[in-house]
Protein backbone atom coordinates (compact mmCIF):
# COMPACT_ATOMS: atom_id res chain seq x y z
CA UNK A 1 0.00 0.00 0.00
CA UNK A 2 2.69 2.63 1.22
CA UNK A 3 4.33 1.49 -2.51
CA UNK A 4 1.37 2.36 -4.29
CA UNK A 5 0.94 5.82 -2.69
CA UNK A 6 4.51 7.04 -3.14
CA UNK A 7 4.09 5.88 -7.13
CA UNK A 8 0.83 8.12 -6.85
CA UNK A 9 2.79 10.80 -5.18
CA UNK A 10 5.51 10.60 -7.68
CA UNK A 11 2.96 10.31 -10.50
CA UNK A 12 1.23 13.35 -9.31
CA UNK A 13 4.24 15.47 -8.36
CA UNK A 14 5.54 14.75 -12.02
CA UNK A 15 2.06 15.81 -13.41
CA UNK A 16 1.87 19.20 -11.32
CA UNK A 17 5.52 19.73 -12.40
CA UNK A 18 4.90 19.11 -16.03
CA UNK A 19 1.45 21.38 -15.84
CA UNK A 20 3.21 24.39 -14.66
CA UNK A 21 6.10 24.10 -16.83
CA UNK A 22 4.31 23.13 -20.06
CA UNK A 23 1.80 26.16 -20.04
CA UNK A 24 2.80 29.78 -20.55
CA UNK A 25 0.13 33.00 -20.71
CA UNK A 26 2.02 34.12 -23.96
CA UNK A 27 -0.92 34.31 -27.60
CA UNK A 28 1.93 33.23 -29.71
CA UNK A 29 1.92 29.88 -28.12
CA UNK A 30 -1.46 28.78 -27.35
CA UNK A 31 -2.66 26.17 -30.18
CA UNK A 32 -5.94 27.76 -31.36
CA UNK A 33 -6.24 28.39 -34.50
CA UNK A 34 -6.12 31.95 -36.00
CA UNK A 35 -9.00 33.33 -37.95
CA UNK A 36 -9.35 32.55 -41.52
CA UNK A 37 -8.55 35.83 -43.30
CA UNK A 38 -11.05 37.56 -45.99
CA UNK A 39 -11.87 36.30 -49.15
CA UNK A 40 -9.06 37.86 -51.08
CA UNK A 41 -6.82 36.97 -48.00
CA UNK A 42 -7.38 32.90 -47.83
CA UNK A 43 -7.65 32.89 -51.87
CA UNK A 44 -4.19 34.71 -51.92
CA UNK A 45 -2.71 32.35 -49.15
CA UNK A 46 -4.14 29.03 -51.00
CA UNK A 47 -2.42 30.08 -54.37
CA UNK A 48 -5.12 31.50 -56.72
CA UNK A 49 -2.66 34.37 -58.23
CA UNK A 50 -4.65 34.35 -61.36
CA UNK A 51 -8.20 34.96 -59.73
CA UNK A 52 -6.06 37.65 -57.47
CA UNK A 53 -4.61 39.25 -60.44
CA UNK A 54 -8.01 39.39 -62.01
CA UNK A 55 -9.79 41.29 -59.07
CA UNK A 56 -6.78 43.76 -58.54
CA UNK A 57 -7.33 44.83 -62.69
CA UNK A 58 -11.14 44.55 -61.89
CA UNK A 59 -10.98 47.05 -58.45
CA UNK A 60 -12.88 44.55 -56.60
CA UNK A 61 -10.04 43.34 -53.90
CA UNK A 62 -12.09 45.98 -51.50
CA UNK A 63 -15.42 44.49 -52.16
CA UNK A 64 -14.09 41.07 -51.83
CA UNK A 65 -12.41 41.77 -48.33
CA UNK A 66 -15.09 43.93 -46.98
CA UNK A 67 -15.86 42.78 -43.64
CA UNK A 68 -19.53 43.12 -43.51
CA UNK A 69 -20.10 40.98 -46.18
CA UNK A 70 -21.15 37.68 -46.22
CA UNK A 71 -19.81 36.26 -49.70
CA UNK A 72 -20.15 32.79 -51.36
CA UNK A 73 -17.46 32.48 -54.25
CA UNK A 74 -16.72 29.70 -56.94
CA UNK A 75 -12.97 30.42 -56.85
CA UNK A 76 -11.33 29.37 -60.24
CA UNK A 77 -7.96 27.57 -59.88
CA UNK A 78 -5.03 28.63 -61.96
CA UNK A 79 -5.38 26.14 -64.16
CA UNK A 80 -8.60 26.88 -65.19
CA UNK A 81 -7.86 30.68 -66.09
CA UNK A 82 -4.98 29.24 -68.08
CA UNK A 83 -7.25 26.89 -70.19
CA UNK A 84 -9.09 29.85 -70.63
CA UNK A 85 -6.50 31.88 -71.88
CA UNK A 86 -5.28 29.22 -74.16
CA UNK A 87 -9.12 29.10 -75.76
CA UNK A 88 -9.49 32.34 -76.20
CA UNK A 89 -5.87 32.52 -77.92
CA UNK A 90 -3.71 34.22 -75.26
CA UNK A 91 -0.13 33.54 -74.74
CA UNK A 92 -1.09 32.75 -70.82
CA UNK A 93 -2.99 33.88 -67.76
CA UNK A 94 -1.23 37.07 -67.71
CA UNK A 95 -1.46 38.35 -71.22
CA UNK A 96 -5.27 37.90 -71.04
CA UNK A 97 -6.11 39.78 -68.00
CA UNK A 98 -3.98 42.41 -69.43
CA UNK A 99 -5.94 42.60 -72.34
CA UNK A 100 -9.20 42.49 -70.82
CA UNK A 101 -10.59 45.21 -69.82
CA UNK A 102 -11.46 46.04 -66.10
CA UNK A 103 -14.86 46.07 -66.53
CA UNK A 104 -14.44 42.45 -67.88
CA UNK A 105 -12.98 40.90 -65.75
CA UNK A 106 -15.38 42.61 -62.76
CA UNK A 107 -18.55 41.24 -65.03
CA UNK A 108 -16.39 37.57 -65.20
CA UNK A 109 -15.92 37.41 -61.56
CA UNK A 110 -18.81 38.75 -59.87
CA UNK A 111 -20.58 35.97 -61.70
CA UNK A 112 -18.66 33.55 -59.29
CA UNK A 113 -20.09 35.85 -56.33
CA UNK A 114 -23.34 35.03 -54.30
CA UNK A 115 -24.29 38.05 -52.06
CA UNK A 116 -24.96 35.21 -48.94
CA UNK A 117 -23.30 32.71 -47.30
CA UNK A 118 -23.71 29.07 -48.80
CA UNK A 119 -21.88 26.54 -47.52
CA UNK A 120 -21.94 23.01 -49.40
CA UNK A 121 -24.68 21.43 -46.88
CA UNK A 122 -27.40 24.53 -48.37
CA UNK A 123 -26.55 24.83 -52.00
CA UNK A 124 -29.73 25.12 -53.75
CA UNK A 125 -28.91 22.06 -56.19
CA UNK A 126 -31.06 22.28 -59.82
CA UNK A 127 -32.44 26.24 -58.40
CA UNK A 128 -30.86 29.05 -60.90
CA UNK A 129 -29.41 31.44 -58.31
CA UNK A 130 -28.24 34.84 -59.03
CA UNK A 131 -24.52 35.80 -58.51
CA UNK A 132 -23.78 39.33 -57.43
CA UNK A 133 -23.91 40.16 -61.52
CA UNK A 134 -27.65 39.75 -61.79
CA UNK A 135 -26.98 36.44 -64.09
CA UNK A 136 -27.71 33.09 -62.40
CA UNK A 137 -25.59 30.03 -62.42
CA UNK A 138 -27.32 26.38 -61.76
CA UNK A 139 -25.30 23.92 -59.58
CA UNK A 140 -26.40 20.48 -60.32
CA UNK A 141 -25.06 17.55 -57.25
CA UNK A 142 -22.25 15.40 -59.01
CA UNK A 143 -22.15 11.30 -58.18
CA UNK A 144 -19.00 10.90 -56.83
CA UNK A 145 -15.90 11.50 -57.12
CA UNK A 146 -17.75 14.67 -58.47
CA UNK A 147 -19.14 17.17 -55.51
CA UNK A 148 -21.22 19.21 -57.98
CA UNK A 149 -21.17 21.11 -61.62
CA UNK A 150 -22.03 24.54 -62.38
CA UNK A 151 -23.72 25.24 -65.67
CA UNK A 152 -22.51 28.66 -67.48
CA UNK A 153 -23.52 30.08 -70.93
CA UNK A 154 -21.33 27.69 -72.28
CA UNK A 155 -21.70 23.75 -72.96
CA UNK A 156 -19.05 22.98 -70.58
CA UNK A 157 -20.48 23.04 -67.07
CA UNK A 158 -17.61 23.82 -64.11
CA UNK A 159 -16.88 20.92 -61.40
CA UNK A 160 -16.65 21.64 -57.58
CA UNK A 161 -13.71 20.21 -56.72
CA UNK A 162 -13.43 21.04 -53.10
CA UNK A 163 -16.33 23.04 -50.93
CA UNK A 164 -16.01 25.45 -47.49
CA UNK A 165 -12.66 26.49 -47.29
CA UNK A 166 -13.50 29.38 -44.68
CA UNK A 167 -13.08 32.45 -44.53
CA UNK A 168 -13.62 35.86 -42.02
CA UNK A 169 -16.42 37.05 -44.74
CA UNK A 170 -17.84 33.84 -46.22
CA UNK A 171 -16.61 30.83 -47.90
CA UNK A 172 -14.79 29.57 -51.10
CA UNK A 173 -15.71 26.24 -52.85
CA UNK A 174 -13.01 25.59 -55.80
CA UNK A 175 -13.55 25.62 -59.12
CA UNK A 176 -11.73 24.39 -62.28
CA UNK A 177 -12.91 26.70 -64.69
CA UNK A 178 -13.95 30.17 -65.40
CA UNK A 179 -17.73 30.90 -65.08
CA UNK A 180 -18.58 32.75 -68.60
CA UNK A 181 -21.55 35.22 -68.28
CA UNK A 182 -23.23 35.84 -71.32
CA UNK A 183 -22.17 38.60 -74.12
CA UNK A 184 -18.88 39.15 -72.16
CA UNK A 185 -16.16 37.51 -74.40
CA UNK A 186 -16.34 35.32 -78.04
CA UNK A 187 -17.63 31.78 -76.91
CA UNK A 188 -14.18 29.70 -76.10
CA UNK A 189 -12.72 27.81 -79.54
Amino acid sequence: MKRSFLKFAAAATVLALVSACGGSDDDDDDNTPAAPGNIVEVATANGFTSLAAAATKAELVTALSDSAATLTVFAPTDTAFTALATQLGFADTTAMVTALTKEQLATILTYHVLATKVESTAIPFGTPVATINTETITITAGTAPVIATIADTTTTPATITAVDVPASNGVIHVIDKVLIPSGILPPPG
